[in-house]
């Protein structure tokens, strides 16, 4: 799943992940790293969801 932590980074660059509460710029891409982490998980577990929907929806084949 590189490609959901790649976009998650993107996402919480391009969405100011850099606060004014962390002056230094290596907190500042800290937390972003952190929101990036947790964005990333969040796409992996609707990943898992939709996996498990669509196993779901399968049929199953009848008695033997």
């Amino acid at each position: 799943d590189d490609w959901a932590l790649g976009l998650a980074i993107a996402l919480a660059r391009e969405g100011g992940a850099r606060t004014t509460d962390a002056p230094d710029s290596a907190l500042a891409e800290l937390a972003a790293v952190a929101k990036a982490c947790t964005l990333a998980a969040i796409l992996r577990g609707f990943r898992r969801l939709e996996a498990i929907e669509q196993a779901n929806d399968r049929p199953t084949s009848g008695p033997n």
